[in-house]
């Protein structure tokens, strides 16, 4: 065996696992949480924020302006997550959104995107989910 070489030690009394890694190509704009790979209760929902979410504390509380309405549809090779633009919440105000379940007083956060950096007209373009293989 060289050193460009990759051995599995596995014996057949260990079910086989697998990690995966999961790369957002956006400049570190998404956080993700813990709980992302775990199981949903319902659809999740989808609230604009007036502050930027912390990368570091996953139990930061924040403050909503309002839930965002959202779409999915499946194209060829990719998700698009389209959010609707809301008629009652001021963009300008939008620092992050951020997708979850719970109600006002108990919230699970799946994962974000700090958007206060971008243009108003940007921050409610749609999200484009698509596998990327490496070699």
């Amino acid at each position: 065996m060289t050193t460009k070489d990759i051995a599995i030690d596995k014996d057949n009394r260990e079910a086989l696992s697998f990690n995966l890694q999961f790369t957002f190509l956006y400049d570190n704009e998404f956080i993700t949480y813990t709980n992302f790979c775990g199981e949903k209760v319902a659809r999740l929902k989808l609230m604009a924020c007036e502050q930027e979410v912390n990368k570091l504390d996953e139990k930061q509380h924040l403050d909503s302006l309002g839930n965002l309405s959202y779409t999915i549809s499946q194209a060829s090779n990719n998700v698009v997550i389209t959010i609707t633009n809301p008629n009652n919440i001021t963009v300008a105000r939008i620092k992050s959104i951020v997708f979850y379940d719970g109600d006002d007083n108990s919230k699970v956060y799946y994962i974000a995107k700090n958007v206060a950096a971008l243009p108003n007209a940007d921050k409610l373009q749609p999200w484009y989910i698509y596998p990327v293989f490496n070699d």
